[in-house]
């Protein structure tokens, strides 16, 4: 329910922010382009202040999705269904079953060393930036809960918003970019 609230208002700043970017195209045409740049800026800081400091949350969720998500990417569909293909066409051309222990042989040793299972700081690096998300995503479900709580027990037809802490918020955000910068920095530097 509180993902679905988080949803919610991820998709309401969303078009807030395609109504606003629509309207700076449409000043643009007109001719107005000079203060269309102030004017988008300004509703943007009306909309980031009316969300009681919500955007810098999304944008950190939405950098974080994309570094998982191309983490997950890489390993799943470069890595595994690599491997696995691999393997399957193997199988299916050995004549006999020493073939398939060397296929699968061969299959465990390419999984363990594109998923980098024996670089230790690589594992360590990946470890600590999927627990850093872990972290802020509790950190945001606990935020909401507590918004959803106080809503419940305050007066009827008021609404609660979550307040997150800019500085919390900032400190997270430069800890997940490092983290992140230092894994691209080992992955660099890795031999696979």
């Amino acid at each position: 329910q509180t993902q679905n609230a988080l949803n919610k208002r991820c998709t309401a700043l969303e078009l807030e922010l395609d109504r606003l970017q629509d309207a700076e195209q449409s000043e643009i045409r007109d001719g107005a382009q000079a203060d269309s740049g102030a004017l988008v800026e300004q509703e943007l800081i009306r909309v980031v202040h009316s969300q009681h400091g919500l955007m810098p949350v999304l944008l950190l969720r939405r950098h974080m999705g994309f570094v998982i998500d191309n983490l997950q990417h890489y390993f799943q569909v470069d890595v595994i269904d690599t491997a696995f293909n691999k393997l399957c066409k193997a199988v299916g051309a050995a004549s006999d079953f020493e073939s398939v222990v060397a296929a699968h042989a061969e299959y465990l040793t390419i999984m363990s060393a594109q998923c980098f299972l024996h670089q230790r700081v690589i594992t360590q690096a990946v470890d600590m930036l999927l627990e850093s998300a872990l972290a802020f995503t509790q950190n945001v479900d606990a935020t909401l809960r507590e918004a959803e709580q106080q809503q419940q027990e305050g007066i009827q037809g008021s609404v609660a918003t979550p307040s997150f802490h800019a500085v919390d918020v900032e400190r997270v955000s430069q800890a997940f970019n490092s983290q992140v910068q230092f894994l691209f920095k080992v992955l660099h530097g890795a031999r696979v």
